[in-house]
């Protein structure tokens, strides 16, 4: 998902979090998940995970969590 729209090898930030942002708020949207990210991309942009995780509503106490919607 970091690769989406990117440029070359960098993490298109803008465009990431638009899509994340996009889909969180889409009407009936009530969780996402996300089952895989690409470790040097992860690495190339920490700030990116960050606010990605901000979107979310995740943090270290419920990321990785099985968890149901209710």
């Amino acid at each position: 998902m970091l690769r989406y729209k990117a440029r070359g090898i960098e993490v298109n930030r803008e465009t990431v979090i638009d899509l994340f942002r996009a889909v969180r708020s889409h009407p009936g949207v009530r969780k996402v998940e996300v089952s895989r990210f690409a470790l040097a991309s992860v690495a190339s942009a920490p700030e990116v995970i960050e606010e990605i995780f901000d979107i979310l509503g995740a943090n270290e106490r419920n990321c990785g969590q099985n968890s149901r919607a209710s």
